[in-house]
């Protein structure tokens, strides 16, 4: 299996997004209520902030 690295782009927010609020429902399950990890603002909230990413100096992103 080869994986490919590269810096991300504004085309991937959506999958960035994807990822977060999938890996923090299951990391986090067992500290936040149930409630709490699927309510729709959860997810639209971290959607935004990766909508509207701009990368500061020397800050990087990377996809897999």
């Amino acid at each position: 299996m080869t994986i490919h690295v590269r810096p991300a782009t504004k085309a991937d927010a959506s999958g960035i997004t994807d990822v977060q609020v999938a890996s923090w429902r299951a990391g986090y399950a067992h500290i936040f209520a149930a409630s709490e990890m699927a309510a729709p603002d959860f997810d639209a909230s971290r959607r935004e902030r990766w909508s509207a990413w701009r990368l500061a100096p020397g800050e990087r992103v990377f996809v897999a």
